[in-house]
């Protein structure tokens, strides 16, 4: 079975205004340990100057990050701000969040075979809005019926 929770619908900004972020960022580790998939959301707002560049990582140990191969990803992009469909894109990191206005919504899927991945992030502007969620998917143990 393929490390791939691929099969949701439209995605939507969550919060009025994203956080504004005023320097690099990582996510914690998210340990993959008992699950066959994973999904980013990355929830861009709106602004005026800078870039973002967001890339998934993957490791081992959570201690020796590597970028993710683009064949170990499932990416999807909204197909606007107002036009939340998703629109996929194959095999790929997320592009970078330039100043262009608002920016894009993301999701991508970890088919990987690492334990754990991770996002980095790094913002070229002291006022980037985004903010972005990692979810494990697809336990490899279900609970029981109630």
């Amino acid at each position: 079975m393929a490390r791939d929770i691929t099969q949701l619908g439209s995605f939507y900004t969550g919060l009025a205004a994203p956080p504004s972020i005023t320097s690099n960022q990582v996510s914690p580790w998210v340990d993959l340990s008992g699950f066959d998939g994973a999904e980013i959301a990355i929830l861009a707002g709106t602004y005026t100057s800078g870039t973002l560049t967001p890339v998934i990582e993957e490791s081992n140990d959570a201690s020796t990050p590597n970028t993710v191969a683009t064949a170990d990803l499932v990416a999807w992009s909204a197909t606007s701000a107002t036009d939340h469909t998703p629109v996929h894109l194959g095999n790929a990191q997320p592009t970078a969040i330039s100043s262009a206005g608002t920016a894009i919504n993301w999701r991508v899927s970890y088919i990987g075979a690492k334990r754990y991945i991770r996002l980095n992030s790094t913002s070229s502007s002291s006022n980037m809005l985004f903010d972005a969620v990692i979810f494990a998917g697809r336990a490899r143990t279900s609970p029981s019926q109630v």
